[in-house]
Formats: structure tokens, C-alpha cells, sequence
């Protein structure tokens, strides 16, 4: 695994060949807020397999006397992070011994010993950089790994020359043989250069529609918040908005509509501007009741068939859109159903208007068992939009006590909700753009608000400010994140913590949970229900453990530096094999030393680009951009392939002007004469064209 481990290093330094610096990040203790996501997927990685496991058995299967690999392990404080950053060590040791293009360059490891996750500990350092009197505006930076994540991080940093490295995805079917040849392994550059101008392109029309000044910098910052409402692993995403199901052009679009009403951004430099955000809201909300009015539609239609089959069935739920309730059915047969206009929230045309007032006179005389009332088209109108608003409040109130169990209608415990949330939005924003704010702060819920609720957490009392605290131990975090099947992982110690039932924590553990889709299809993206941990709890009760802690046991649990690597041909020493007998000792010129982030970084915050900086056509070799040849650029639905499926979202196509197009041959013959004129008629070759001479030859290239 190691060597596998080595060799991919290796050849992800091949592909870039760093001039300056190579930053290696392994992910140490995280903040509380990351935590809890980090212990639903190891609680669910370690069900999953057990489940498999079981399976296999029951089916006759031949399985391994030895405990399979536990890719739990792979958290900060185990036995095999130890390894892994010892074997790293004696890696980059060697590699600045014997190798030239290592020697040449600033090579830092910042372990799992450090705290923070390893993405975050890389925007630390640049961040840092970019503070530094005379750094360099047109510095380029690359960026491997395929969390998506990534792609917000490098829009955060304001740096346009940053490209990212990531593998091919494909679907389908492997062949597990190539998967295994390094060399099969296509890799691509993603350039947020390209995207910060797509961007642009994006929002093109504000340039003319705001009453302020367009800067994509801050337009940048804006689309930074919103892609939080749709998910990231913090809070969870606004109810109703999937990125699968195109809520990122949704939110688009609401924005261009919502901005030019506003007096500035939402976002000014990783602060939340609660006026403008609030203003953005007023027009979610109308996609909330939209999204009410469907499922209200839908259930009115399934009601319906089974009304003309002779038989009467609950209805699905209203809280979720798959029927996951609680098993009792709708209560509409006790309420008053609300009558079927396509839209109760939006202006009728007359016709429908006096059609939907007899439906409502016919429905409401025949559910009421009162004498039939004549009513005014005024007055049915007032009494649909009245009946209609309760019944959408119904169905917020069902989501609150279905999901987060609160009780009826408990608009303090919504207030405290939505606080949370907009507290968690906040607490992202300053992770992105200046780092931790608060180790222990988290959200202390499975699911976000209502859309329509937000505004309650914009407009409360509670402040935005972050007590900064201490991140957990190692130890701490495993006990944290871990689930009881992964127990041989912790300390022998801590064990009983997990599985006694005279235990003060065991509630922490539990081997069964539910798991709720929550609108989402794959099943991997599954809300985890679990409970949080109680950090005071979990603390006073380790407390008691400590003592019978093993002298490398305290080793493991205490926190490290950065490393620099420096290559120096006056060192002359031997470093020992990490693997004695497997991996030979080095002859090392090579010395460590703890690395410490230049001393701008404290005050660092991402706020756009530095003076200086290289934009358009002036941009560097090696980093494309659109501003080459005049375009138009405009979205439409073109069914572009994305990992082998046709896309259904809106694409943004290119279009160049033909600035040929009523000209003769003769002009432009003369207007080319002298010069050379490439033009790509295939991927392997190129056509040299001299009009001069008259003559067209083909090159290879």
C-alpha cells in the first residue's frame, strides 16, 4: 500500500513538475462542523460492510480468517496514520537525496499530526503567500484531488492562473487490470481560469441591470454562498434545492432577477450581507411554493385514480416527496382540500378565475356538509388565497415534525433552526475565505429550514461572531467519529467506552440507525441519523481512560508541526528504512526542519485579485482563456455529454462571430498576403497556408 502510495506521488509530481514549491496536506483533526459529517460516513462505511459480510456468509461464501481492512482507519490518531506519516518522511527524504527535480523546490508535508483538513491547510499556505509584501499577482497553482470542494476553494482564492488536477471519471463497466497500470490513467487540468469566464458569461447580464458598480470578483463571492444552499459538508442543503435537479440554475437565475434590487453583493469578502441576502430570499420563496403546489397537484392526481377505483388511500405525505412519513397518511380527509388552480400563489386570468371559484363553491359546500352558499368571485377569491395559505403552513408544519420532530407549530424551536443555519452559512464563509473561526462550533441538526424560515435566522438576535476555542486531540476526534465496529482502532482504554452497557457515552454508538433519503436517489447520500456528540460528555468521560494510556499511545494523541525538506550536499547521513529488509536505508542529503507560514498569514483574508494580475489575452502561456477571438455567448439546452450521459441542464455554447462573412476572397487574400494562417481541420495535423506563394502544403505536427 505504501509503495502504491509512493508511486502515485511521484507521478502526480511527473504530470506537474513543480518549480517552486510541492505542498503535500494530509487531512489532521478537523472543526466540530466537519466532524459530524465525518462520523455519518464512517458509521455508515462500517454498517455497509458488516451488512456485506454478513450477507456473504449467509450465502455460503469462503471469507478471509483475518479482519478485513478497515478503511476507517484512515483518521487522524490511528496506528496506520502513525505509519503512513512515517513512511512519507523516509519518501520525500529519498526523493531529495536522489532526485534533481526535488531538489530544486520547496517540499512541505504537513501531516496528520496538524490539525485541519488537508485542502484547507493548502489555502492556509497561499493565503498566507498572497498577504507577503511581493508576491507574485501571476503566481500559477495547481491543485490535485477530485472533491468538488476544490473547485470553491480555487474561485475563493481570487487567483485566475490556478488549475486543478483530477483523474478521468467514468462509469460503467472497469477493467480492473488497466485500473491498476498508473500509466492507463488519463488525467485531465480543470482551469478556473476558463471558469471564472464562463462565470462571466453566466451573469453578463447584470452589467447593465445593476444600480451599482459589476465587479466579477464579487459576483464570484456571490455564487461562492449560494452553491452552500445546495450542499456542501457543514450544513445541510435547503429543502427542495438539489444540485442534481438543476437548483444551481436555479439559484442563477433567482440571483439575476433578485441583484439589481439590492444596494450591493451578498457576499463582501466571506461576510454575510444580511439586507441583500434577505432580498434573495423573497424570491426563493416563491420556489418553495411552487414546490408545494406540485406536491399538492401530484397528490390531488393520485387521489383521483384511486377515487375511480373504487377505493380511498391516504395520500403520500406532504413533508417529503418520496411518501416517507410516519406511516399515518395525509389528513385531508379531514381538512378541507385546497381547490386545484395551477399556481395558489400566483394572479389567474379572469376565466380561470371564475372557474376556480365554482370549483371552490362545489368542493367547499361537499366537505363542510353545510347548505350551498352562493359566494362572489371576490369573495371565493379572498377565501382560496386564505384556505390555500393555511394549507401551505400545513405542510411546512409537517416537514418540522416529521424530520426534526418539533412540535406543533413551535416557532421558537423554527427561530432557533434557522439561527443555526445562518450561523452555519457565516461559519463557512469565514472557513473559506480566512480559515477556522471556531473549532467547536457545528450544526446541531440533520436538516436545514424551510426556505420561507431562513429569513427568521437573518432577522434574529443572535450574532455572527465565533468563539476560535481548541480542536479536539486525536484521540478525542476517533472517539468522536468512529462507530462501535471500528472499535479496534482506538486505544485498548477507550474501548468500553463503545461497547459497555454501564457506559456514560454508549448512546454515542449505536450499531442500528435509519437513513432518509431525503429527496436525494443514491443511496450513499442518505441523511445518517445518529446522534451528535456532546463534547462535555465524551470529554469527562475519556477523562477516566487516561491513565491507562500507553507511553506511545500519548505519543500518537499529541499534535505536530509542517515539515520542510530541504536538500543540503553537506548532509551525510544515513535515514532508516521505514520497512527494514523491504525498503533500503537512504543515504540522506537531506534535512527536516519544522516549517512555519510567512508571517502575513494571521491578518490574510481572500478578498480578489492582487494588483499586478494577468487577465484575457494578457494571460499566461498554458492557462487558455476565452478572450482570444470574438464570441457571443448564450445558454441554451443542448444535451452535451457529461460522464457518458447526455446533459439535461442549460449549457453555455460559444459562438464565434464570422468576421468573414461578407467579405470577398480577393480582400481577404490581400489583407493575408504575407502571412500565416493556421487552420485545424484535424486533431493530428495542422495546414500551412502562404498566399504569397499560392501554395497549401500539410505538416505533420
Amino acid at each position: 500500500m505504501f509503495l502504491a502510495i509512493f508511486s502515485y506521488i511521484e507521478h502526480l509530481f511527473q504530470k506537474i513538475r513543480p518549480r517552486k514549491v510541492f505542498f503535500m496536506a494530509v487531512d489532521g483533526v478537523a472543526p466540530r462542523a466537519k466532524m459530524n459529517q465525518q462520523r455519518s460516513r464512517r458509521f455508515r462505511s462500517a454498517k455497509d460492510a458488516h451488512d456485506a459480510r454478513t450477507k456473504a456468509e449467509e450465502e455460503g461464501e469462503k471469507l478471509p480468517k483475518d479482519d478485513p481492512f478497515d478503511s476507517n482507519c484512515i483518521t487522524p490518531g490511528t496506528v496506520f496514520m502513525t505509519r503512513l506519516s512515517q513512511q512519507l518522511r523516509y519518501f520525500i527524504n529519498k526523493k531529495v537525496s536522489e532526485d534533481a527535480d526535488w531538489q530544486g523546490v520547496k517540499i512541505i508535508l504537513s501531516g496528520h499530526e496538524v490539525p485541519g483538513e488537508g485542502e484547507h491547510k493548502i489555502m492556509e499556505y497561499i493565503r498566507a503567500c498572497k498577504a507577503e509584501p511581493g508576491y507574485n499577482p501571476n503566481a500559477r497553482e495547481c491543485l490535485y484531488g477530485l472533491d468538488a470542494d476544490l473547485i470553491m476553494l480555487g474561485l475563493v482564492s481570487h487567483e485566475p492562473h490556478f488549475c486543478l488536477l483530477r483523474e478521468e471519471v467514468t462509469f460503467g463497466p472497469v477493467n480492473k487490470k488497466k485500473e491498476k497500470e498508473l500509466e492507463s490513467q488519463n488525467f485531465y487540468l480543470m482551469h478556473l481560469t476558463l471558469f471564472r469566464e464562463y462565470l462571466e458569461l453566466e451573469f453578463q447580464v447584470l452589467r447593465n441591470t445593476l444600480p451599482f458598480e459589476y465587479n466579477i470578483e464579487r459576483i464570484i463571492d456571490d455564487f461562492i454562498l449560494m452553491a452552500f444552499f445546495v450542499g456542501n459538508d457543514f450544513v445541510p442543503n435547503l429543502p427542495g434545492l438539489n444540485i442534481n435537479e438543476g437548483a444551481l440554475v436555479f439559484m442563477f437565475d433567482t440571483y439575476k432577477q433578485a441583484l439589481p434590487h439590492c444596494d450591493g453583493y451578498l457576499n463582501d469578502r466571506g461576510v454575510i450581507h444580511r439586507k441583500n441576502l434577505l432580498l434573495l430570499l423573497d424570491h426563493l420563496e416563491a420556489y418553495e411554493k411552487e414546490q408545494y403546489n406540485e406536491e399538492a397537484e401530484n397528490n390531488d392526481h393520485t387521489y383521483g385514480k384511486d377515487k375511480r377505483r373504487g377505493r380511498r388511500t391516504p395520500k403520500k405525505s406532504a413533508m417529503n416527496g418520496n411518501g416517507n412519513g410516519n406511516g399515518n397518511g395525509s389528513r385531508s380527509d379531514q381538512m378541507l382540500p385546497v381547490p386545484p388552480p395551477k399556481n395558489l400563489f400566483s394572479e389567474v386570468s379572469e376565466s380561470e378565475d371564475e372557474e376556480a371559484a365554482l370549483a371552490w363553491q362545489r368542493v367547499s359546500s361537499k366537505y363542510s356538509k353545510a347548505p350551498h352558499v352562493e359566494m362572489t368571485k371576490e369573495a371565493s377569491e379572498i377565501e382560496m388565497k386564505k384556505r390555500a395559505e393555511e394549507k401551505y403552513q400545513e405542510w411546512k408544519q409537517e416537514y418540522y415534525r416529521f424530520k426534526l420532530e418539533f412540535k406543533e407549530d413551535d416557532q421558537d424551536a423554527i427561530r432557533l433552526l434557522a439561527e443555526n443555519y445562518v450561523e452555519g452559512l457565516q461559519w463557512v464563509l469565514h472557513y473559506y475565505y480566512q480559515g477556522v473561526v471556531s473549532w467547536g462550533w457545528f450544526y446541531k441538526y440533520h436538516y436545514a429550514p424551510k426556505i420561507t424560515d431562513v429569513r427568521k435566522g437573518l432577522l434574529g438576535t443572535a450574532g455572527l461572531e465565533f468563539d476560535l476555542g481548541q480542536p479536539f486531540h486525536p484521540f478525542e476526534q476517533l472517539m468522536g467519529v468512529l462507530p462501535e465496529r471500528s472499535k479496534k482502532l482506538v486505544p485498548p482504554a477507550y474501548q468500553e467506552l463503545m461497547t459497555s452497557e454501564s457506559s456514560p457515552i454508549i448512546d454515542f454508538y449505536p450499531n442500528n440507525f435509519a437513513l432518509d433519503l431525503n429527496g436525494k436517489k443514491q443511496d450513499w447520500e442518505a441523511i445518517v441519523k445518529i446522534p451528535f456528540i456532546d463534547q462535555g460528555r465524551l470529554l469527562s468521560a475519556m477523562e477516566t481512560c487516561e491513565s491507562r494510556l500507553s507511553a506511545d499511545e500519548r505519543a500518537r494523541n499529541t499534535f505536530g508541526v509542517p515539515l520542510q525538506f530541504i536538500y543540503d550536499e553537506d548532509v551525510d547521513e544515513i535515514y532508516p528504512s521505514s520497512f527494514p529488509g523491504l525498503f533500503p536505508n537512504v543515504q540522506s542529503h537531506c534535512k527536516m526542519r519544522a516549517y512555519v507560514l510567512p508571517t502575513g498569514s494571521e491578518k490574510a483574508v481572500f478578498g480578489g485579485t492582487n494588483p499586478g494580475v494577468l487577465l484575457g489575452l494578457e494571460s499566461l502561456a498554458g492557462f487558455p482563456t476565452l478572450h482570444v477571438l470574438p464570441f457571443v455567448g448564450h445558454l441554451g439546452y443542448h444535451g452535451v455529454n457529461v460522464f457518458q450521459r447526455d446533459s439535461r441542464n442549460e449549457t453555455i455554447v460559444i459562438s464565434l462571430d464570422d468576421k468573414f462573412e461578407d467579405c470577398k476572397t480577393e480582400d481577404l487574400a490581400k489583407e493575408k498576403i504575407g502571412q500565416r494562417v493556421f487552420v485545424g481541420e484535424h486533431s493530428t495535423s495542422w495546414f500551412l497556408v502562404n498566399f504569397q506563394d499560392g501554395l497549401i502544403s500539410k505538416r505533420q505536427k
